[in-house]
């Protein structure tokens, strides 16, 4: 996330030349004495003290910003490989041109008589897992339904290696987001910053111009 989009930067370049139209309309019309403008040294000192917490908090979300993106990718690159797997196996069962075994191998003749309802079960995790809008944890449910008794001859080990290995980085990704996520205050801190910044700095010069005009 960009915490200082183009409209931050717009509004606090606005504010501050509002600001020191502002301020230097009153040191020139109210002619404030230099013990007025010394108290001031304590406002922008305060408001520039108050803006470092933003700035703080900005650059930790930015660490934390670049942390769940990459959390985010990996995640979306274990769930893309597990749905390529289900392609994959749905393609092998249902174009695979199969030949009845001419040999009495049990597991090859259980294939051969299963191939039909094993291909209408895979084209069903298949859709399912390649819905529109669907979410990785609902993805992860239709890879985990477990292949009927009857077509366990059919079970794709490799799916459930990366089902482990997918449930694993979706919880660790759950972990980060919870973890790094801004807070309320901390959204209104790094939202309010700039302006503070752009308050103090206008407070500043304006004590400066002020300190010049008692010297003419």
């Amino acid at each position: 996330m960009n915490d200082f989009p183009t409209h931050t930067m717009f509004f606090s370049l606005a504010m501050f030349i509002l600001l020191i139209i502002i301020f230097h309309t009153y040191v020139y019309r109210a002619k404030p004495n230099a013990r007025f403008l010394k108290k001031v040294d304590y406002w922008w000192l305060a408001f520039s003290s108050l803006s470092l917490f933003g700035a703080v908090y900005a650059q930790k979300q930015l660490y934390a910003d670049n942390i769940i993106s990459r959390s985010n990718s990996i995640t979306q690159e274990d769930i893309e490989l597990l749905k390529k797997e289900i392609s994959f196996q749905r393609n092998y069962v249902c174009n695979t041109p199969w030949v009845e075994p001419k040999f009495p191998d049990p597991d090859a003749i259980t294939r051969y008589k299963t191939r039909n309802e094993a291909c209408e079960w895979f084209k069903g995790q298949d859709e399912n897992a390649n819905k529109e809008g669907i979410t990785f944890k609902d993805i992860i449910d239709v890879a985990g339904e477990p292949v009927p008794e009857k077509l366990s001859q059919w079970e794709n080990n490799e799916i459930n290696k990366l089902l482990v290995i997918s449930k694993k980085q979706l919880n660790e990704n759950g972990y980060i987001h919870s973890e790094f996520n801004r807070s309320f205050p901390e959204e209104i801190i790094i939202f309010i910053f700039p302006y503070i910044l752009v308050l103090a700095l206008a407070l500043r010069i304006t004590k400066v111009t002020g300190e010049l005009r008692i010297q003419k």
